[in-house]
C-alpha cells in the first residue's frame, strides 16, 4: 500500500537551510571562550541535530522530497559537523589534521555523490559510511560533556577522563572515516571520478568560463580557513602539491591531454604559495589574487619552461613558480610601504 502525503506546518527545505545558518553561527560561540556563550552553542548544536531528524521526517511524510533538498541537506549536515569538529581542533582538543581528514572525505564524496545525482545514478549507502556518521556524532557528544563539565564544574576529576574519552572518539571517526572513503573509490569507475573532483577542485575546473580564475578564488578561501602558523600551512601546502603532481599527471594522462583546462588544482597551489606566510589583510589577499592571475597568464622566465616537464610536474610546477613571483613582489611591498 502506497504511504498517503500529509500536509506538513512548514517546508522541510526550510529547516535545511535554518540549519546552515545554525552552522555558521555555532563555532563563534564557542571560540567566544565562556560558559554561557557555549552553552548557547550546545543548544543551537541540539536544535540543528533536531532539525535534521525533522525536515527528513516531512519530506517523507508530506512527499515533500525535491532535486534541491537533496543537495542542501548533506551540505547542511557536513557543515554542522565539520564546524564544530574544526572549533574543538581550534581549542585545542586535538591536532587540526584529524578534522581535515574527514572533512577531505566528506567534501569528495559529497562531491562525486552530487554528480551522481545529475546523472541520476543510485549509490546504495555503506556499513561503513553509517559508522562513521556515528562516530563523527559520538566524538562531538564526548566533546559536548567535556566542555559541560569543565565550564560548570572546573575541579571535576572527570575532566582528564572525558578529555580522554574525546580523543579517543576522534582517533575512532578518523579511522573509520578514512576507511570509509577508501571504501567508496576503490571502484576502478570511481577512482576516475575522484581524480576528476579533486584535479578540478570539487568541479570548479568545468566552469564554462575563467575556471583558472575560479581555481585561484579556491586557494584563497582554502587558505583563509586554515591556521595560520608555518607548520600547518607548509605541512598542507607540500602535502597539496605532491598529490595535485601525482592526480594531476594521472588525470591528463587519461584524457590524452598535457594540461587539461579543467585541472584547476595547479591554480590552488599557485594561490596558496602567492599569499604563504603572509598576513592575511584585504589588500594583500586582492593583490596577491591579480598579480598571481598576470603571471599565470604571461609565464614570465622561467615559469613558461616549467611547463615542458612531464605529467604533473608541469601542470603545477609552472602555477607555483608564478606564486614564488608573486609572494616575493607581496613582501617587497610590504618593507616598501609598510
Amino acid at each position: 500500500m502506497t504511504e498517503k502525503s500529509i500536509d506538513v506546518p512548514i517546508h522541510p527545505n526550510v529547516l535545511t537551510v535554518g540549519r546552515i545558518f545554525l552552522s555558521v553561527m555555532i563555532p563563534p560561540l564557542f571560540l567566544r571562550g565562556t560558559a554561557g556563550a557555549r552553552a548557547l552553542g550546545l543548544l543551537l548544536v541540539v536544535l540543528g541535530i533536531l532539525t535534521d531528524w525533522w525536515d527528513g521526517l516531512l519530506a517523507r511524510k508530506g512527499k515533500l522530497e525535491t532535486s534541491t533538498g537533496k543537495i542542501l541537506d548533506p551540505i547542511a549536515d557536513k557543515m554542522l559537523v565539520l564546524g564544530i569538529l574544526f572549533t574543538n581542533a581550534h581549542l585545542g582538543l586535538y591536532p587540526f589534521w584529524m578534522p581535515a581528514v574527514i572533512a577531505a572525505r566528506e567534501i569528495l564524496v559529497t562531491a562525486v555523490r552530487f554528480k551522481y545525482l545529475k546523472e541520476k545514478r543510485v549509490v546504495a549507502a555503506e556499513w561503513s559510511g553509517k559508522v562513521k556518521t556515528g562516530l563523527q556524532f559520538g566524538s562531538i557528544g564526548a566533546s559536548f560533556l567535556y566542555w559541560v563539565v569543565r565550564d560548570f564544574a572546573p575541579g571535576s576529576s572527570l575532566i582528564p577522563f572525558l578529555a580522554g574519552l574525546n580523543l579517543v572518539g576522534i582517533v575512532l571517526a578518523v579511522a573509520v572515516t578514512f576507511y570509509s572513503g577508501f571504501s567508496f573509490f576503490r571502484e576502478d569507475k570511481r577512482v576516475a571520478d575522484l581524480l576528476e573532483s579533486f584535479v578540478s577542485c570539487l568541479y570548479i575546473g568545468f566552469i564554462p568560463v575563467a575556471p583558472g580564475t575560479f581555481g585561484s578564488l579556491a586557494g584563497v578561501a582554502v587558505l583563509l580557513v586554515l591556521p595560520q602558523n608555518p607548520v600547518t600551512l607548509s605541512g598542507v601546502l607540500l602535502s597539496l602539491f605532491f598529490l595535485s603532481v601525482l592526480a594531476s599527471g594521472r588525470y591528463a594522462q587519461s584524457r590524452s591531454l598535457k594540461d587539461p583546462s579543467t585541472v584547476v588544482i595547479d591554480e590552488v597551489c599557485g594561490m596558496m604559495t602567492s599569499l604563504y606566510l603572509l598576513p592575511l589583510s584585504l589588500s594583500n589577499v586582492a593583490l596577491g589574487f591579480v598579480l598571481f592571475r598576470i603571471f599565470d597568464v604571461l609565464k614570465p622566465f622561467p615559469v613558461r619552461n616549467l611547463e615542458k616537464l612531464p605529467a604533473g610536474w608541469g601542470i603545477v610546477a609552472d602555477d607555483i613558480a608564478a606564486g614564488i613571483y608573486v609572494n616575493l613582489i607581496l613582501r617587497l611591498l610590504g618593507v616598501v610601504w609598510g
